[in-house]
C-alpha cells in the first residue's frame, strides 16, 4: 500500500494520457509469523509513472483524473493543491495493500495515541484525499502523486497478526507515515519491497529486529530513515541506500536496534520511513 489526507470528491477529469513505466516491485511472501514475541512479514508496493498530455488546474478539493494503469482506464485522485502542467509525469500509487497481513483500521482503544485523523483516513501534505484504508489493510483508490517532496499518513489502528489460531500474536501501529520523493519522471520512494521484523504488543524490542525498505535503484545516493514511535521511547535510524544486487533495489537495513524491554501492550503509535 504510506504516509497527509486521501480524499475522493471533486470533478471527473478526462485526460489525454500517454506513457506508462513500471517503478517497483510488490512485497514478497504473504505469510506472517508471531513465534518468539515478534511479528515478521513482508510488503511493497508495484507503482507506475503517467505522463499527462493535457493539464490538470489545483482545486481546494481532491479531484479524480483518468490515467490508464496495464491499458485499462483508472479514475485516480489528485489531492487538493496539486497541479499537473501539460507533459508532467507523476506516481501512481495503487489500491493494494503495502504491508502483508495489514488489518484495519480498528477502533482506537482508550490507550491509544492522540491523532488528527479519524481512523482508515489517509493525508498528502496534510490534507484529506477522501481516499481510505480497508478494513483489508488497502489503499480504496489510485493515488496521483506529483513531482517534489510529499507526506503521506495513514491513519489508523491498524493490526498485523501472526502466530496460530489458538496462541495468536498481535503487532498494532496507530499511524504510518511515509515521506516520498517523487522525480521528474515519475519514479518515486513509495517502498517497493518491505520486511519487517518488530515485537509484538507488549514485547521487547532487541537486536535482533531488523525492518529493510527497498526503493528504486536510482535512489541509491540517498538516504533512508526509519522512526519507530512508542508512547515513551522513540527509535530513530538513518542508513545509506545501497543497491541489493538480488532485488534490484536500493535497500535500506534498519538493523542493531536499540534494547527495550516491555513496550506499552498499545503497540507502536507510529511508524515512518522517509528518504532524504
Amino acid at each position: 500500500m504510506i504516509l497527509n489526507k486521501f480524499s475522493v470528491c471533486g470533478s471527473v477529469l478526462a485526460a489525454v494520457l500517454a506513457g506508462i513505466s513500471i517503478v517497483g516491485c510488490g512485497g514478497g511472501s504473504s505469510s506472517v509469523s508471531g513465534a518468539q514475541g515478534s511479528i515478521k512479514t513482508t510488503g511493497g508496493l508495484t507503482t507506475t509513472t503517467q505522463t499527462f498530455t493535457t493539464g490538470v488546474g489545483s482545486s481546494t478539493s481532491p479531484q479524480q483524473v483518468q490515467v490508464t494503469v496495464n491499458g485499462t482506464n483508472q479514475n485516480a485522485t489528485l489531492p487538493p493543491g496539486e497541479t499537473i502542467t501539460s507533459g508532467q509525469s507523476v506516481a501512481v500509487v495503487p489500491p493494494t495493500t503495502i504491508i502483508n497481513g495489514l488489518a484495519g483500521p480498528a477502533t482506537r482503544g482508550a490507550h491509544a495515541a492522540p491523532q488528527a485523523g479519524t481512523p482508515g483516513e489517509v493525508d498528502v501534505d496534510g490534507k484529506n484525499t477522501g481516499l481510505t484504508v480497508t478494513s483489508g489493510g488497502a489503499l480504496s483508490g489510485y493515488l496521483i502523486l506529483t513531482p517534489g517532496n510529499h507526506v503521506i499518513t495513514a491513519y489508523g489502528a491498524f493490526n498485523i497478526v501472526g502466530g496460530t489460531a489458538f496462541s495468536p500474536t498481535t503487532l498494532t501501529i496507530a499511524k504510518f507515515v511515509f515521506g516520498v520523493i517523487v522525480n521528474a519522471d515519475g519514479t518515486s520512494t513509495i517502498p517497493g519491497a518491505l520486511t519487517l521484523n518488530l515485537p509484538i504488543n507488549g514485547g521487547t524490542l532487541k537486536n535482533g529486529h531488523v525492518v529493510t525498505a527497498g526503493y528504486p535503484a536510482v535512489f541509491a545516493t540517498h538516504t533512508g530513515t526509519l522512526i519507530l514511535s512508542y508512547s515513551g521511547v522513540i527509535v530513530s535510524k538513518t542508513q545509506p541506500l545501497v543497491v541489493n544486487s538480488s532485488t534490484g533495489f536500493a535497500t535500506a537495513t534498519y538493523n542493531a536496534l536499540s534494547n527495550h524491554p516491555n513496550l506499552p501492550s498499545t503497540g507502536l503509535d507510529s511508524v515512518e520511513f522517509d528518504v532524504k
